[in-house]
């Protein structure tokens, strides 16, 4: 059990790591694109949640469509999160 623990906050450290070295990301919602900024990292039972918060940019046109359908915050877990800076990389 300790183990696993210890394994969780390993990744959870590494996921926080990237996060802050990828603080922003432009995301491409059925609304039209959002610009997020890293806002924290948790747990949903036994699952990470890594949250980024919708920023208003003027910029991104359509961040108050986001808001108004979708809310203010984009939920990943780590292989949706490693999907996107897989994206972001190529980029």
């Amino acid at each position: 059990m300790n183990q696993e623990i210890m394994r969780n906050e390993n990744e959870m450290n590494f996921f926080t790591d990237l996060c802050m070295q990828l603080p922003l990301l432009i995301i491409k919602t059925q609304c039209g694109l959002g610009k997020y900024k890293f806002n924290s990292i948790g747990t949903n039972k036994t699952k990470m949640v890594i949250r980024y918060k919708l920023i208003s940019d003027g910029d991104f046109q359509n961040s108050d469509r986001i808001a108004y359908f979708l809310g203010d915050y984009c939920y990943f877990n780590a292989e949706q999160f490693l999907y996107a800076c897989k994206h972001f990389a190529i980029a």
